[in-house]
Parts: structure tokens; C-alpha cells; sequence
């Protein structure tokens, strides 16, 4: 009898499990024609009425031109704008009022914890809460890694990656109380390849994936899911701003290879429109990182260095 108990336990399992593997298999199915779907039919766009948006790193490059193009395109999306260099965001918000924006501009520097707990106190009362969070402040300064100084390499980590840790423990906790928010976050392609005169820029590129990722799981695993909350990580290629001017020559790329900010501001702002977790621009970057992940190893650096060693032939 106990035997017979124990075969019937052990097929009821096995049966439990290919249900299980099959829904899975099913469920994989449907997650690819869906991706198939989305890739030709885009994502219905959701309105940034009254939404509070705040921007880090908005005195130039990107970040400006996010605020800008929000500024003519939503004007009643709320602006904050954060940045260390506090005339050229000034400037900034001058030129998102004249296009009728309404901005709120501060000095700030995210590296300093304490200023940004203060400043983001500020912003709640003069503001409210903010609903739209853009972590885009970044540095890179294209050197070598044996000959960057070690003051700028542990100020690349901290701009580009730590001084998120604060942004997020000041804004988060009130969208997840309020189920409404959008974390966005400027990442690069450089999260996936890397480049050889920027390793600690690319170092904090390729860790706001893992974080990004861990803290979507973190709140998804609440009690209460906070499934209003969304995460949208912008992976864009080579643009053409302040700092990559700075690091072109370390790059190895001419201007005709960049991006233009504009182009790029409308494209990550779309992207947050469409709620995506994940923004490659150029979108046909995405085949590249695709194939990456399918290629052998050896493959990949070969193709690497050909098309490296093509493209500065052309330029």
C-alpha cells in the first residue's frame, strides 16, 4: 500500500511538471510573438500630463535636450531640473520657459548624499512628489586605465552609478507608496561592449544594468507590487554632446559617427511614453546585441576589431 502511495506520488509529480514545462514553453511562445507584435505595431503612448519630471545633468547634452523637447512638446509636464553647474542650468530653464514649460531649477551635486536628501526635501514641498525620476547626470573622460588619476576614476563611479543609490532612496519610496512613477535611467551601448579608453565609465554602465535589474526584482517581490512603478533603461550609442567631445580623440571616432542630442531625446522620450524597459538607440543596435550574446567569444572580438579598423579607414 505504501508503495503503491509512493508510485502515485511520484506520478503526480511528473505529471505536475510537464504541465508546468508545457505552460512555460507556451508562455515562451507567446513572449516572442508578442516581442514580434511590439517590433512592428509600437506601444499605445500614455500622456505626461501633470506628471513632475525631474532631470539630472540638464545643463547640457542630453539631459538638456530631454528638457527641451519636453518643454515644446509637453508643456504641462512639470520640470526639475538638477545640475552642479548652476548658470548653464539656468540657462537651461530659461529656455524651456520661453517654449512654456513650467521649471524648477537647482544646484546640485548627486555625489553629495546630504545635499540630495535636502535638495529633494525642497523639491517636495516647492513641487510635490516626483513621479518622473531621469538619472542621466554623467562624466567620462576618455583616458586609459593605468593613466586615469585616481580622483577621476572614483569620480566617474560616483557620478555615473553611486549618486543613483541617493537620487532613488529620496524619490522611489514615495511612487511606490503612491503606485505612480517612472524610474529612467541613461545607460549606453557601452553596457553591453565597452571600450577600451573608457573603463570606468564603462565599468558604472555596465552596473546600472545589474542594479536596475535587482531593484525591478526587489519590487516585485513586495507584498504589494508596485506595478504602476515602471523602469525604462536608455542604452544610447555615441551622441554628440559636451563630454563625448571631450573623449572623441580617446574614442577613436569621427563627429559624422555620433548622434544628435535632439533625435536622441525624442527617442528616450518615446520610450518612456511606451513604458519600455529598455531604449537602444539606434534601434538596429539591437541585432548587435543580439548576436553578441549568441557568437562565440573569439568571433565577437574578431568582428570587433575588423569593423573598429574599417571604420577609422573611412574616416
Amino acid at each position: 500500500m505504501g508503495v503503491e502511495s509512493k508510485e502515485n506520488r511520484r506520478s503526480s509529480s511528473l505529471i505536475q511538471k510537464a504541465i508546468s514545462f508545457c505552460f512555460l514553453v507556451i508562455f515562451a511562445i507567446y513572449c516572442y510573438l508578442r516581442l514580434f507584435y511590439r517590433f512592428i505595431v509600437p506601444r499605445s503612448l500614455k500622456p505626461l500630463n501633470g506628471e513632475i519630471f525631474l532631470i539630472t545633468g540638464s545643463s547640457s547634452g542630453i539631459g538638456k535636450a530631454v528638457a527641451l523637447h519636453l518643454a515644446k512638446h509637453h508643456p504641462e509636464t512639470k520640470l526639475v531640473l538638477w545640475d552642479q553647474n548652476l548658470r548653464l542650468n539656468l540657462q537651461t530653464a530659461f529656455e524651456a520657459r520661453k517654449l512654456g514649460a513650467i521649471v524648477h531649477a537647482y544646484e546640485v551635486d548627486v555625489t553629495d548624499r546630504k545635499k540630495v536628501r535636502e535638495t529633494a526635501l525642497k523639491v517636495q514641498s516647492e513641487v510635490g512628489n516626483v513621479t518622473i525620476l531621469y538619472n542621466n547626470a554623467g562624466i567620462a573622460q576618455g583616458t586609459q586605465f593605468f593613466t586615469c588619476p585616481e580622483q577621476e576614476l572614483e569620480k566617474t563611479i560616483q557620478v555615473n552609478l553611486i549618486s543613483h543609490f541617493w537620487t532613488l532612496r529620496a524619490f522611489l519610496p514615495s511612487m511606490i507608496a503612491n503606485n505612480h512613477g517612472h524610474i529612467v535611467t541613461t545607460a549606453s551601448l557601452g553596457s553591453f561592449f565597452g571600450h577600451k579608453s573608457c573603463v570606468p565609465y564603462f565599468a558604472a554602465k555596465f552596473a546600472i544594468r545589474g542594479y536596475v535589474e535587482s531593484l525591478q526584482d526587489e519590487l516585485n517581490s513586495m507584498p504589494d507590487v508596485p506595478d504602476q512603478v515602471y523602469f525604462t533603461t536608455v542604452y544610447p550609442g555615441f551622441t554628440e554632446t559636451p563630454m563625448t567631445a571631450k573623449s572623441q580623440t580617446a574614442v577613436g571616432l569621427g563627429k559624422k559617427t555620433y548622434l544628435k542630442a535632439n533625435y536622441v531625446a525624442e527617442k528616450i522620450v518615446e520610450g518612456i511614453r511606451q513604458n519600455r524597459q529598455g531604449v537602444v538607440i539606434p534601434r538596429s543596435a539591437e541585432v548587435a546585441i543580439f548576436m553578441k550574446g549568441l557568437m562565440p567569444e573569439k568571433l565577437f572580438w574578431e568582428i570587433r576589431r575588423y569593423l573598429v579598423s574599417n571604420q577609422r579607414k573611412a574616416q
